[in-house]
């Protein structure tokens, strides 16, 4: 066996449909009053994949009579021979388009900026019957399913077949989705040049997915391969994962990409998961056997078609095998009961009417098992009587969205604080304090957050002090950094005074302007902590609701919330600025604990009551915190401090 594969339909090139970018200019200006149809941005991705050949042997839309032909046969015809195809690929346009369009003339393509993206010549136009198509792909008359609301959610009747040709776009190497997102050739040259201790690979099995990777969803790509290997193939795995338009609660493709490329990039795929002998019998590694390209089409949630539909397009990628798990492509109705089996997706491979080369790696559910040490297939270890740590979907999403991170036998800490972050990014962006500028793109530094921390011997973190004026939270904060950094460690503190004759000295205290301080503290500690450096922050912070959007911008223990709690008559004792003191008098207004509330933490990372200890001890239980997250080894510590006698 070789890689790559021949292309699908009986071809031995790619069937592509894209122009030069000189051909695009002409045939813009040639076609410049021709009608137009517009291209929705779920479309767009699929009018790429005609010009890249992902699409291949289909030189554009189809016309009525193959359209029809897919959904009752799942075939279509190439030079006198069958060969499977599964969900009907049209152009939908609105009423007003088809009124314009005229079979054998051309029409010009154009983005929903009317920006021109390709010239269709007209072969046919007909009416799009949705019952008829939600039935023949879904398998059900039922239309309470995302696959179906897809369709009928689209107010276009209407659908256009002909032959296409594509203008030419330019990739963004800043945008991550672009960055890992190939054409089928250069998907191809990659498979072609791919060797493994010199010699070239002998099998590459893709892996779809369009959620981020689970340690079971992870444990199919990585038995697949294992399974290829063991069979005595040089065999390589590519998490290849569909980034085009998905359910608007699926995970968004960009954080989606960032999971994954994080994943690459730390070689964390099988981490712990995957099965020693087989690559010591190999004699390489699997991160010498992994990669990750993405594919830029949409999800059509499709169940057993759109799994022979993922085939097809892995095989056009040059792919010569593609995992199938149980419920690819899956969702269920919206009562939460199920459309398809559990292994129909599987099985429809079997019974295909047409060719297909790329040949599917059945994998079922995986969990992990304590009594393996590891994520193993449910089939293989049910009768063994063992119980699968499960968690439900529904409450991994609520802990991310709550930044808590999950049991990590289920999902990686690095995917899930990656995650949590986004989530946090999406509650500031409906809490308004998302960025009003919008055409901007964030630029990873070339000096990582690892690379930063490996000259400190300590992690980055935040400590957020917080408590009532008075209560000592600058005095532990200072205590704790003077600490840290008589031991070596990187410490700075950012205190509210401080900050306000700076930075903040716009704002005042009225409940707007405190919650727009905490902002741009957590913004600040945030730098701080990605530099490696541990900042102690002391803010009174009185608000819940404030606190939560600065601990939200830093996922797992890169955040400590510290309530420094003192009673209100000992602040008012101490009364260190006489501000209490006037605050009673009525000279100061709106003053937290007197005539402005303090919501005390529910479930501080700590408390310490610097009423009923004394500073020593505070500073030991903070430093004792950040050795139990391991933030700060205690080896560190445990030298004599600098200057000492």
């Amino acid at each position: 066996m070789s890689v790559p594969i021949p292309p699908h339909g009986g071809v031995s090139e790619l069937t592509t449909c894209a122009v030069s970018s000189a051909e695009a200019q002409s045939l813009a200006t040639a076609h410049a009053s021709a009608p137009k149809i517009v291209v929705t941005g779920a479309d767009l991705s699929t009018v790429r994949r005609f010009g890249d050949g992902a699409l291949t042997p289909l030189t554009g839309p189809m016309t009525k009579a193959v359209f029809d032909r897919v959904l009752d046969d799942m075939v279509i015809e190439n030079n006198g021979k069958l060969y499977a195809w599964s969900i009907p690929l049209s152009l939908p346009v609105t009423e007003a388009e088809k009124a314009t369009l005229k079979v054998g003339a051309p029409a010009l393509l154009v983005d929903e900026s009317g920006s021109p993206v390709g010239v269709l010549q007209v072969e046919d136009v007909f009416d799009w019957n949705k019952k008829r198509y939600n039935s023949k792909v879904y398998g059900t008359e039922r239309d309470d399913h995302p696959g179906a609301k897809i369709a009928n959610d689209d107010p276009r009747g209407t659908l256009v077949g002909g032959t296409i040709k594509v203008f030419p776009v330019t990739r963004n190497e800043n945008d991550i989705v672009q960055k890992y997102s190939f054409s089928p050739a250069e998907t191809r040259a990659k498979l072609a040049g791919w060797q493994i201790q010199g010699k070239p690979i002998e099998a590459a099995v893709a892996f779809q997915t369009r959620n981020p990777l689970h340690r079971a969803h992870e444990y199919a790509m990585v038995y697949a391969v294992e399974k290829l290997t063991s069979d005595g193939l040089r065999a390589a795995a590519v998490l290849n994962p569909l980034v085009g338009e998905t359910k608007s609660d699926d995970v968004p493709a960009s954080i989606r990409m960032e999971t994954y490329a994080n994943l690459k990039n730390k070689k964390l795929i099988g981490q712990g998961d995957s099965d020693p002998e087989v690559w010591q019998k190999a004699g390489y590694s699997i991160s010498e056997a992994f990669d990750l390209y993405a594919l830029d089409i949409k999800m059509f949630y499709g169940g057993p078609r759109e799994a022979v539909m993922h085939g097809i397009y892995r095989q056009n990628y040059g792919f010569s095998h593609i995992v199938i798990g149980r419920k690819h492509a899956d969702a269920p109705f919206a009562d939460g009961t199920n459309i398809w089996g559990d292994f129909d997706a599987q099985e429809i491979f079997n019974n295909l009417k047409g060719d297909l080369k790329i040949k599917p790696v059945n994998v079922g559910f995986a969990a992990y098992y304590e009594e393996l040490g590891r994520v193993g297939l449910i089939e293989v270890h049910k009768e063994k009587g063992w119980k699968p740590v499960s968690v439900a979907g529904r409450i991994l999403r609520e802990q991310l969205e709550a930044g808590q991170v999950p049991d990590p036998r289920i999902i990686r800490q690095e995917t899930s604080e990656l995650l949590i972050a986004a989530y946090a990014r999406k509650k500031a962006a409906a809490n308004g304090t998302a960025p009003k500028s919008t055409h901007i793109t964030w630029h990873d530094s070339s000096v990582t957050r690892d690379m930063r921390q490996s000259l400190n011997d300590h992690k980055g973190a935040t400590l957020w002090f917080t408590g009532l004026s008075g209560s000592g939270k600058s005095t532990l904060a200072n205590a704790v950094a003077v600490y840290l950094h008589e031991h070596g460690v990187r410490t700075f503190v950012l205190d509210g005074d401080n900050i306000r004759q700076g930075l903040n000295k716009d704002l005042g205290f009225s409940p707007e302007d405190r919650k727009e301080n905490i902002r741009r503290i957590g913004e600040v500690a945030k730098l701080f902590t990605d530099n490696g450096t541990i900042v102690g922050t002391a803010f009174i912070s009185p608000y819940k609701e404030d606190r939560e959007i600065a601990s939200s911008l830093q996922p797992g223990d890169d955040f400590l919330e510290i309530y420094v709690a003192a009673d209100l008559d000992i602040c008012e004792q101490r009364d260190p600025k006489g501000l209490y003191k006037k605050a009673r008098a009525g000279v100061i207004k709106g003053f937290t604990g007197i005539d402005a509330p303090y919501e005390a933490p529910d479930s501080p990372a700590l408390t310490v009551d610097t009423g009923k200890s004394t500073l020593e001890e505070c500073v030991q239980q903070v430093v004792q915190a950040l050795i139990d997250r391991n933030i700060v080894p205690a080896t560190v510590l445990a030298g004599e401090p600098v200057g000492a006698n």
